[in-house]
């Protein structure tokens, strides 16, 4: 019997904030395993063994949780199954999530958490401008680009505040707004698409399985290639044996949270909630990036490399992590203003479920 969540007594905007937040702390762990953990001079080889050691680790834990715990928290849970139309959907956005993990971890190497978590939800903001673009005319774009044109601001200047350096490493993080802005989250933003569709062909702990599977195998060629190309695959390998024990401890951990986020987003979706209202939910975690990096930096300093100590800084950062949510909850109700029919269909949805 399901005591986790149930329709009647958990919403699925309860679970799609519940997944924002435990998505957050599997981002911790990631930045700290990036930072402290793998052992090699280069960022970008660090940033491939993580890929690597993550994704091929996940599967075997995957299969563990979706044996043990996925009856706990997911109702519709089922024994694997292949369909055409699941695959097409896990190959798309798990090939295109490969892509975008695989530029987050390369952002989030080279910045703290407090920058690195703020950022990880601009892929709203496009969602929003894809929403109004997908519109049949112009002159229903024209309106719904002015309703989101504020929002959209605001996120944007959130972005350059949360991206805030000090002035002796040129004032803003050009790193973090290359991969994480714009590679990882833009490519983010076609994996979201896709996974809402992916979850109405089929149970989430099926589909969740399946796409990390494809995920996995366009991560790892993208790592062949890189490294075959940079001739670093030795160094590849020296990282990923050097890291090995270390990796064996946390990467389940992460994994786990990272499960238990999937299922509750995949459940939110099944629930009746729209795929951008429940990316905005999710969202909440941004305002966990300036105090936990904070807290986890005072009790263990080089966790996440250095950290600067500059109060106007981390004043800036927090500032940019606010105009954040405060952009991406009123682009939530301006959508809302603009496509009210949406929730009437959800509300049927659910009826007829």
């Amino acid at each position: 019997m399901n005591i986790w969540f149930t329709r009647r007594t958990q919403p699925y905007a309860v679970l799609a904030l519940a997944s924002g937040i435990i998505a957050a702390f599997a981002a911790i762990i990631d930045n700290y395993v990036l930072h402290s953990l793998i052992v090699s001079p280069d960022p970008l080889i660090s940033s491939l063994t993580y890929t690597v050691a993550g994704y091929w680790s996940a599967i075997p834990i995957t299969l563990l949780c979706n044996r043990f715990v996925g009856h706990s928290v997911n109702m519709r849970i089922t024994a694997l199954t292949f369909n055409k139309q699941t695959q097409k959907w896990a190959a798309i956005a798990g090939g295109v999530t490969g892509i975008a993990t695989l530029f987050g971890f390369i952002g989030s190497k080279l910045v703290d958490p407090s920058i690195a978590l703020p950022l990880a939800s601009i892929y709203i903001a496009y969602l929003a401008i894809y929403d109004v673009w997908k519109l049949k005319d112009w002159k229903s774009r024209k309106q719904g680009l002015r309703e989101i044109a504020a929002p959209v601001a605001l996120v944007m200047l959130g972005i350059a505040s949360a991206s805030a350096e000090p002035m002796s490493a040129g004032g803003i993080s050009m790193a973090a707004i290359l991969f994480i802005v714009i590679l990882s989250q833009g490519s983010t933003t076609v994996a979201q698409t896709a996974y809402k569709r992916g979850v109405d062909s089929t149970d989430v702990g099926t589909f969740f399985f399946w796409r990390l599977i494809w995920s996995t195998v366009i991560a790892t060629i993208s790592v062949i290639v890189i490294t075959a190309l940079t001739g670093h695959s030795r160094m590849l390998i020296a990282a990923l044996a050097s890291s090995f024990l270390s990796l064996f401890v946390w990467l389940p951990l992460r994994m786990v949270l990272l499960y238990l986020s999937e299922v509750s987003r995949g459940r939110a979706y099944q629930a009746g909630g729209p795929t951008s209202e429940v990316a905005i939910l999710r969202a909440s975690q941004v305002m966990l990036a300036v105090p936990i990096t904070l807290l986890v930096s005072n009790i263990a300093p080089q966790a996440f490399g250095y950290v600067t100590s500059d109060l106007l800084i981390w004043g800036t950062r927090f500032l940019g992590a606010a105009l954040i949510l405060v952009g991406i909850i009123l682009l939530y109700h301006r959508r809302v203003k603009c496509t009210p029919q949406r929730f009437s269909s959800a509300r049927q949805t659910r009826n007829l479920k």
